[in-house]
């Protein structure tokens, strides 16, 4: 869908305002139905409220996409990413948990789930969940710049400017 690929170039170019618009009207094209494309731009406002720091209305976008078809685990992970917006790593963490309930293997979820983790300083078990998110999804540059982070905080320069050089190689328009 344009109004997803539109929207989410607004939103990693820092033009939150225009991607919330182009996100709210292709959301109105698919107001009443459910199914990826409606998951989709509802996780993207999400994203673009979270971006934003407007927590409720992330919330309440993450609460459309639970209630949407097949959006259950997608709308939890939402919701984990929205808790960490306030730091909020142990609802976080509950709401992966609800999301791994409904799909072991969602993506987003883990990548929330390896976000806080590393915020209870639990390194380990931080670099766990961000490795397996990179088996989740190989071509994804969102675990390693999670790696990268998380290498930072923990002194492991080197480490972490290996995975950021991967995530530019995997994504070379991201702006992390």
């Amino acid at each position: 869908n344009a109004a997803i690929a539109y929207g989410r170039a607004l939103r990693r170019a820092g033009h939150l305002n225009e991607s919330s618009d182009e996100l709210r009207r292709g959301a109105n094209l698919f107001a009443g139905r459910s199914g990826a494309p409606a998951i989709t731009l509802h996780v993207e406002l999400a994203r673009t409220a979270i971006a934003k720091h407007e927590f409720g209305q992330a919330m309440v976008q993450c609460k459309v996409v639970q209630d949407l078809t097949g959006g259950a685990a997608e709308g939890h992970a939402c919701a984990a990413e929205a808790h960490l917006l306030w730091r909020r790593a142990s609802e976080a963490l509950d709401e992966t948990k609800k999301s791994f309930a409904a799909d072991k293997s969602n993506l987003d979820a883990k990548i929330a789930e390896g976000n806080a983790l590393a915020l209870q300083l639990q390194d380990s078990e931080s670099e766990a969940a961000f490795r397996e998110a990179m088996t989740l999804a190989p071509s994804d540059a969102r675990p390693h710049v999670g790696l990268a982070r998380l290498y930072v905080t923990t002194a492991k320069k080197d480490l972490a400017l290996a995975e950021m050089k991967k995530a530019v190689e995997l994504d070379p328009k991201d702006p992390d």
